[in-house]
């Protein structure tokens, strides 16, 4: 059985080949040089031909200074595929390995291995001991490298989780500072209409029923959408605790419900259009009225967001049979800056962005993430199809039931 190694860009990402990370694991590579009686120690972390060291012993230069071998084929590869420890004391009576570039340019002559394999049957690299004459590594030798090798995976497993908690702390900083910035483009249309009431009252116009009607009812639509704003911020708490969504099925006429989304969004449209198709008047289905609104309106303000001033936004309705099920289909289409598409297949995983609209557009990666779990919740699904520089397509499918 041969493991796949991680990227080593993965690696890189948690802090492990930066200090002082890497002094945790060079007190391994000492212990172990001492405990076997080995001039050189070292663990390795193995990339496609490399072998990264992450901590080291002995290593003669430029390898202790470069901290790589990129030469192959390497024996820490070999260790990982043989997925065993491989025990070499003497070269001379291995002829499979005697060609390696680590005999030829380094002049090593014995070498024991183990490999670094997770739980989940992640190959890491290697933790090893060299020596530049014959030696004979006992089975105490063995053992006592494998628990520094389990030591090893330790460590690395606890700076993972150190570096992603860091993460969260700084998604959770991330995440206020965009709730902040949100609330406050609402709260400035709140107080203009505030001043606009303030005005008629003044000029004793609060007598014209139509105005003072719009008026009302567009802070209305925009408290609606602060509302809806910090339950989200809830539902992301609950996200976060990992416990599913408390769902409130109600029957409910999605037709009225995009409508009035559609309305709402309209207010901030920032110039651009948007146009509803629709081929039915009523779509009756058993769902969380309050979420499906808040889903709706998150696909379509990311349709906005992404859009020029003066695209349009095409946000369509139908009903579609299938032999056992009927579907109310909802798409939002775009014609925006598009997703790249090295990013499509990570678009729905919380914090994740388009790599072409980071620092240029404001946004965390949350709204998609919560939109795609509450369409799921429901049995449905959401999709997207997008090509970058063109537009993206959002799909949502919620199954009908009587």
């Amino acid at each position: 059985m041969v493991h796949d190694p991680v990227r080593l860009t993965a690696l890189q990402a948690t802090g492990l080949l930066e200090a002082p990370a890497a002094a945790a694991f060079d007190r391994l590579t000492r212990l172990a040089a001492r405990l076997l009686r080995a001039p050189v120690a070292f663990v390795s972390l193995v990339d496609a031909n490399r072998d990264v060291v992450l901590s080291q012993v002995g290593l003669p230069e430029p390898y202790a200074s470069a901290r790589a071998f990129t030469f192959a084929p390497t024996l820490c590869q070999a260790t990982i595929a043989g997925v065993t420890p491989l025990i070499i004391n003497d070269i001379r009576t291995h002829p499979t390995f005697s060609a390696y570039p680590a005999f030829e340019r380094l002049g090593v002559t014995a070498y024991a291995g183990i490999p670094l394999v997770t739980d989940a049957g992640q190959a890491l690299g290697t933790c090893c001991v060299v020596d530049f004459v014959p030696h004979v590594w006992s089975a105490e030798d063995i053992e006592t490298l494998t628990e520094l090798a389990a030591s090893v995976l330790t460590e690395i497993a606890l700076r993972e989780k150190v570096q992603e908690a860091a993460r969260a702390v700084q998604a959770r900083d991330t995440l206020l500072a965009t709730i902040v910035h949100d609330l406050r483009t609402p709260l400035s249309t709140i107080r203009g209409y505030a001043q606009v009431l303030a005005r008629m009252t003044m000029r004793g116009e609060l007598a014209d029923a139509d105005r003072f009607g719009d008026v009302s009812q567009r802070i209305e639509l925009v408290t609606g959408r602060m509302a809806a704003m910090l339950d989200e911020l809830l539902d992301q708490a609950q996200r976060e605790r990992q416990q599913p969504l408390v769902l409130l099925p109600q029957a409910t006429d999605l037709v009225p419900l995009l409508v009035g989304v559609v309305d709402a969004q309209r207010l901030g449209a920032h110039g651009c259009t948007i146009a509803i198709e629709t081929a039915v008047s009523q779509l009756v289905g058993v769902w969380d009225r309050a979420r499906l609104e808040r889903v709706l309106e998150n696909l379509l303000s990311n349709a906005l967001k992404y859009s020029a001033s003066g695209a349009v936004v095409t946000v369509s309705l139908a009903q579609e049979h299938l032999p056992a099920s009927a579907w109310a289909v909802v798409r939002v289409a775009d014609q925006g800056v598009g997703i790249p598409a090295a990013d499509l297949p990570r678009i729905f995983e919380r914090f994740h962005r388009g790599a072409n609209v980071i620092n240029r557009i404001a946004g965390v990666g949350i709204g998609l993430a919560g939109a795609k779990e509450i369409v799921e919740q429901h049995g449905g699904t959401l999709e997207v199809q997008s090509t970058e520089g063109t537009g993206t397509t959002l799909t949502m499918r919620l199954p009908l039931t009587d």
